[in-house]
């Protein structure tokens, strides 16, 4: 599995204040920033110094260019008179209407490379801009924030079921007993999206496209096999 290509993880999309000029273009900072909302020194700190802004600030910048929320902060979908996204209106929202900053919560994003993985975790892995979900579908779904995280998924291996640039969110492991499902797994090296079958004795790693063989792991590579957390969302529950 570790030369496979498929379903590799990471974030590789513009970053968000090369997006944010995108937007502003010729238009004076000063003029922008007054219909966003915000002060001048706001402004520049979002262009120039890498800083993230606070959701509500995100929402205000994102209605002043008008573009997409999610295109703004994450990179997803084309943003100017684009749909919200692929991404499921359950569990995020774009820039349209009025939203309150409480509404949403920020999930830690990661950057992982296929055959990365210095640490046993993605939390060990380096940070990548947070993805906000909406607070009401994470409780109703019995989510903790803390237990979560979002990586994006390369390859086609999973497809249909995951495709190529998916965001992908993680239950991380709990201690509970897998059952079969989608996982993020460390593998010989790798690391990999798969659907797994747990049978007695036995572990069957299966792709979803039929271009890709299933496998069934021995003893050394059940062994080996660390299971990163469970795949509940990817633009649609799982």
């Amino acid at each position: 599995m570790a030369t496979e290509k498929a379903l590799k993880v990471g974030f590789d999309q513009l970053s968000f204040s090369e997006r944010l000029n995108k937007v502003i273009g010729n238009e004076p900072l000063r003029a922008f920033a007054r219909r966003a909302d915000m002060s001048d020194s706001g402004l520049k700190r979002y262009l120039y110094e890498g800083t993230i802004p606070p959701i509500d600030r995100a929402l205000n910048l994102a209605r002043a260019g008008g573009v997409t929320f999610d295109w703004l902060v994450f990179g997803i979908g084309d943003g100017v008179n684009s749909p919200l996204s692929h991404v499921s209106h359950d569990a995020t929202s774009g820039a349209q209407g009025s939203y309150r900053a409480d509404e949403f919560t920020t999930i830690s994003a990661y950057q992982v490379e296929a055959s990365a993985g210095h640490g046993s975790q993605i939390t060990d892995e380096p940070l990548a801009e947070p993805m906000a979900f909406r607070s009401d579908w994470l409780r109703r779904e019995g989510f903790e924030p803390a237990k979560m995280a979002v990586i994006r998924a390369k390859g086609d291996s999973m497809e249909p079921t995951i495709n190529d640039g998916d965001v992908i969110l993680i239950r991380l492991k709990n201690g509970e007993a897998p059952r079969d499902g989608l996982y993020v797994l460390r593998l010989e090296g790798g690391l990999f999206v798969k659907r797994l079958q747990f049978d007695l004795g036995g572990i069957r790693v299966i792709s979803d496209n039929p271009l890709y063989k299933s496998r069934d792991l021995n003893k050394a590579e059940l062994a080996e096999l660390d299971l990163v957390g469970r795949v509940v969302w990817a633009g649609k529950k799982f």
